[in-house]
C-alpha cells in the first residue's frame, strides 16, 4: 500500500486519509455478534434470527461467508481464537 501512496499525487493521499479516519469514526462493533459495522444491531443479527442455534466464527470476514451458505438461521458470533473458551462435557476445547 505504500507504494501506491507514494506513486499518486497528493490529492489522492489526503482522500485515502479522509476514508480512513471516516472508517475509523462510523464503524463499530455490533453489540449482539461483534461483526464490524456501521449500525447496531447489524444487518445480520435481526428478528427473524432463531435464538435457539448460535454458530461462532473466528473473524468477521467468516460471517459473511456463513451468511452466503444460507445454511444458517440462528445466530451468528464473531469470536476471536484467543479469546474463544468452550466447554463440552467439562472439558475445554481449544
Amino acid at each position: 500500500m505504500a507504494y501506491i501512496v507514494l506513486r499518486r499525487g497528493k490529492e489522492d493521499a489526503e482522500r485515502m486519509c479522509r476514508a480512513i479516519m471516516d472508517v475509523k469514526e462510523k464503524i463499530r462493533t455490533c453489540s449482539r455478534c461483534n461483526n464490524f459495522s456501521d449500525s447496531d444491531p447489524c444487518r445480520y443479527c435481526g428478528p427473524s434470527r432463531s435464538a435457539e442455534t448460535i454458530c461462532v466464527v473466528e473473524e468477521p470476514k467468516d460471517i459473511l461467508a456463513v451468511e452466503k451458505t444460507g445454511n444458517i438461521t440462528g445466530n451468528i458470533m464473531f469470536c476471536t481464537a484467543r479469546f474463544l473458551r468452550l466447554t463440552v462435557s467439562g472439558r475445554r476445547i481449544s
